[in-house]
């Protein structure tokens, strides 16, 4: 490492504000040297903000510092470190064709990736393979509520909630917008029943088996709020979830395998051409 050092020039290493910023400095000039490894001016350029100069200052410092130290532990490895350069020149050209080949299939993918996916074809996955989704948790359709104590209109709007009217639910969710403390429609969507019960008074409902059949309606009171949960729907674990749950699985799973399809596609098109324009040659 010391024979390195011995190496450095740093033409510039510690700016100050002044010859940073008010300084004439062409693309091309040369701000810190290792060896013969060179940092120019138009490559920290991009990192200068004149809005604030001190801040650019530290950022261009620090940059010029993290670039010395990696140049120097690149010389000392090349130098020290046993490596098998045939070998290591080998990963590095996979690993260049990897990235390489990854950019150049993620956007032709990207360009020619059909990503509309029917309901038609959502429903279709869902019949052909239930079984893949019983259900891991406990799910229910319902709408919880904590409202102050002191609101207006509770007892009516207690009705609106156990009412089966569209119109008097959503004119609950309408007073919920303006007096609940914090309250969830899930009414229309399904969501696990520990995620629609958390932070009230009846998340320490463990049971789910035995309480869901036989509840629709809870409600609670302390000095502060009242905390309402009415159920529409609910099913268990174990049972096949409700197609709407898991929708958006589907939708992925089914773009996943397009995807796969239409690489596996690409690969062979391009086989294809080269086998045509003789631009393959196995010699055995």
């Amino acid at each position: 490492m010391k024979k390195h050092l011995i190496g450095i020039i740093f033409l510039l290493t510690t700016f100050t504000a002044c010859q940073f910023f008010q300084e004439d400095k062409p693309e091309d000039k040369v701000i810190a040297r290792v060896k013969d490894k060179y940092l120019y001016f138009r490559d920290v350029a991009s990192l200068v903000s004149k809005a604030n100069h001190n801040d650019s200052l530290r950022i261009v410092n620090y940059f010029i510092d993290n670039w010395i130290k990696r140049q120097l532990l690149y010389l000392e490895a090349e130098e020290k470190a046993e490596i098998d350069k045939a070998e290591l020149e080998r990963r590095v050209e996979e690993y260049r064709y990897q990235l390489l080949v990854y950019a150049y299939q993620k956007k032709y993918i990207d360009q020619n990736l059909d990503t509309l996916v029917t309901d038609g074809e959502i429903d279709g996955y869902y019949q052909a393979h239930q079984q893949n989704f019983e259900l891991k948790q406990p799910i229910v359709r319902a709408i919880y509520a904590k409202v102050p104590a002191d609101a207006p209109r509770i007892d009516e709007m207690r009705k609106k909630l156990l009412s089966n009217n569209p119109d008097d639910l959503e004119e609950f969710k309408s007073y919920c917008f303006t007096y609940s403390y914090q309250s969830y429609a899930y009414d229309s969507v399904w969501r696990s029943f520990d995620e629609a019960v958390a932070g009230s008074p009846f998340v320490g409902i463990t049971n789910a088996v035995q309480f869901l059949p036989k509840t629709k309606f809870l409600e609670e009171k302390d000095e502060s709020y009242w905390y309402f949960l009415r159920i529409f729907e609910y099913k268990l674990a174990d049972q096949v979830s409700p197609i709407g749950y898991v929708k958006e699985q589907i939708v992925n799973t089914i773009l996943h395998q397009r995807k796969t399809l239409l690489q596996k596609q690409h690969e062979e098109a391009v086989m294809l051409k080269a086998k045509k324009n003789s631009e393959i040659e196995i010699i055995r």
